[in-house]
């Protein structure tokens, strides 16, 4: 679980792969109403069990319906190189991809994406990078398969929902 500035962040996906020294993605978040009420800005991630290391990566977006902000997500955890998800999206909203990696790995992103974060901790444990994109035209099963080189793969996705009205991205 996490919080910002004391306020819950909502779960929305999250996959692990391995047992013992596994990767992990997780993906939540925040509304204007839990950044209305943070009484500062530091996230706290609670963790159970034993970990090497963690990473945190925040993003903003505007346009997200408050009622609603999740259109579609999906999660999925592999050993061969090629993690794969596909995710339905609104037009004029966003779609965004966590991805961890064991090891210091090559990753190619997804055509369309800009990476928003990346982290390579130089062979001592795992890759983990961020990645998002302005949705122009809605889409049935946008498939996210950034490729890499890594033996073992966590993959999340999730297409946040445009509030109505907003301008299309």
């Amino acid at each position: 679980s996490a919080t910002y500035g004391g306020q819950a962040i909502t779960h929305v996906n999250s996959v692990t792969q391995g047992a013992g020294y596994s990767n992990e993605t997780w993906i939540g978040i925040c509304d204007e109403a839990c950044l209305g009420a943070a009484g500062s800005t530091d996230i706290v991630v609670t963790m159970t069990g034993a970990f090497i290391d963690l990473v945190i990566s925040a993003v903003s977006y505007e346009g997200v319906d408050q009622t609603t902000p999740i259109f579609d997500s999906a999660a999925i955890n592999t050993t061969n190189g090629t993690p794969s998800v596909s995710v339905n999206n609104a037009e004029g909203g966003q779609v965004l991809y966590g991805f961890e990696g064991n090891g210091s790995v090559a990753l190619n992103h997804v055509t369309g994406f800009t990476e928003t974060s990346f982290l390579d901790t130089a062979g001592t444990g795992f890759t983990f990078a961020t990645a998002d994109r302005n949705v122009t035209s809605a889409a049935t099963g946008l498939t996210i398969n950034p490729t890499t080189t890594a033996g073992r793969e966590t993959l999340v996705a999730v297409a946040l929902n445009p509030a109505a009205g907003a301008p299309t991205p």
